[in-house]
Formats: C-alpha cells, structure tokens, sequence
C-alpha cells in the first residue's frame, strides 16, 4: 500500500477504501470509488477523485503476488 501510495498519487483516505474488484489488472487500472475517514465509508472527497487511476505493469504484478500470498516476507 505504501508503494502504490507513492506511485499513484491515490490519497490515503482512498487506499483504504480499495476493494480487490476496483483493480482492472488487464486494464491496468484502478478505479475510486470510495474512501475511509475516520473508520467510515463514503465517497470520495472531490470529482476528481473519482478519475481511474493508471498503474504500471510492475505495480499491477506486485497487486498480483500480494492477493495470492506470493509475496515475500523476510523477517529480521
């Protein structure tokens, strides 16, 4: 979340809003929709908001390994 916070300039309000069906990983994009203020859900803070969110294929693969669990964990 922090990387695709960094790269896609998506406010952090609206990463947690995110639901796995708002990710086009063919498309490669994602769409928002929703956001979180203050543990509730509601709608984006501005229209603009609301704009599909362009991702770049290595964003899209690592989206992939972490909803499969193929991600790598390391500990300390």
């Amino acid at each position: 979340m922090i990387v695709l916070e960094a790269l896609s300039g998506i406010r952090r309000s609206e990463l947690m809003g995110l639901k796995w069906r708002d990710v086009d990983f063919m498309g490669g994009r994602i769409e928002i929709t929703r956001s979180v203020v203050d543990q509730v859900v509601g709608k984006c803070k501005t229209e603009a908001s609301r704009k599909p969110v362009v991702i770049e294929e290595h964003i899209a693969q690592a989206l992939i390994a972490w909803r499969t669990g193929k991600h790598v964990h390391r500990s300390g």
